[in-house]
């Protein structure tokens, strides 16, 4: 019996064959292609959609639309693309939030980003910043750390993502201090909280970070680079603020379910490796403050997966456990 149902299985898949590679050369046609962001619009992550959706439009034909799915770190709008049919038309922009971070901080998360999603390519990647008030009178990460030290009280970090509220913990952990991490669903609330003193410190892309403060909503103290970033040449690195173990980048990668058709997949990672490789997308990193995370797909599971290992370390070693 288990011969036959082999067998069965065998001649299933030797059928659906030609019907995938059919569907990939016609795809995408005429239908939409839906591109999820678990972040609101003015993200690091949702200017890459729209950047890379734009030049897939262009690679490919057809229409890539982004799609705002932001909240509970990422789940939303992996539950959106985990729900949706695995045919392509439904491309997960995921950063390192929902793709490895959500499932160490959160209980009973609703999907796998290994078991359920493939990663197409890596997209972008970025540093973050620490930032205050600008009319606050802390001008150093030293200073933070100070006042965090002589306060009866914890005090208040806004952080978007369970990303950035690892980090947050990570970096409270390593400084000796105690913090109340608030969340929001997304920045624009958190900086203008900070602006308006009702939060002491934040932490950020320098995507989006960039236009808060081009709109003097904050000021950075530290990135969380290996070196300073070449727009914010007085703005030292925690590592020379005194933490040199402080080094955390946020990224992103386009990720479909993992039965999406293996030709369908190939389309959309060589549009993406070939997309990657143009003037256009350097210039793009250059913009936006962010430089590009190439790697293919295999490239890009290994990426993953070292990530997931290095978090699991950090959050083992603050004491993070999924609530």
């Amino acid at each position: 019996m288990k011969n036959w149902f082999a067998l069965a299985c065998t001649a299933a898949m030797v059928m659906a064959a030609p019907h995938a590679a059919a569907q990939a050369t016609d795809y995408p046609g005429t239908k939409p292609v839906r591109i999820v962001v678990p972040s609101a619009p003015g993200s690091g992550g949702d200017s890459a959609a729209r950047f890379f959706g734009e030049q897939l439009g262009k690679q490919l034909g057809g229409s890539f639309v982004v799609e705002n799915r932001s909240g509970a770190g990422g789940v939303i709008a992996a539950n959106t693309t985990k729900s949706a049919p695995a045919d392509g038309y439904t491309i997960f922009i995921g950063s390192n939030t929902p793709l490895v971070v959500t499932p160490l901080v959160m209980k009973n998360v609703s999907f796998d980003p290994i078991k359920d999603f493939t990663p197409l390519s890596g997209t972008t990647r970025g540093a973050t910043m620490i930032s205050v008030q600008p009319t606050s009178s802390i001008k150093t990460l030293q200073e933070l750390v100070a006042k965090a030290k002589a306060s009866p009280q914890p005090l208040n970090a806004g952080a978007f993502t369970s990303g950035y509220q690892l980090a947050l913990e990570w970096f409270a952990h390593m400084a000796g201090i105690k913090i109340n991490v608030v969340p929001y669903r997304d920045s624009a609330q958190m900086y203008t909280d900070v602006a308006g003193g009702r939060i002491d410190f934040v932490i950020s892309d320098v995507v989006g970070g960039s236009a808060a403060v081009r709109g003097n909503l904050i000021r950075p103290l530290a990135m969380s680079a290996e070196k300073r970033h070449p727009d914010y040449p007085n703005v030292p690195t925690a590592r020379e603020s005194g933490y040199p173990d402080f080094v955390n980048y946020v990224w992103s990668s386009f990720v479909v379910r993992a039965e999406t058709p293996a030709p369908i997949r190939k389309k959309l990672a060589d549009a993406l490796a070939r997309i990657m490789d143009t003037d256009l997308a350097r210039q793009y990193a250059k913009n936006n403050n962010t430089e590009l995370l190439d790697l293919g797909p295999e490239e890009m599971r290994k990426f993953q997966l070292e990530e997931f290992e290095r978090f699991s370390k950090v959050a083992k070693a603050a004491g993070i456990t999924p609530q």
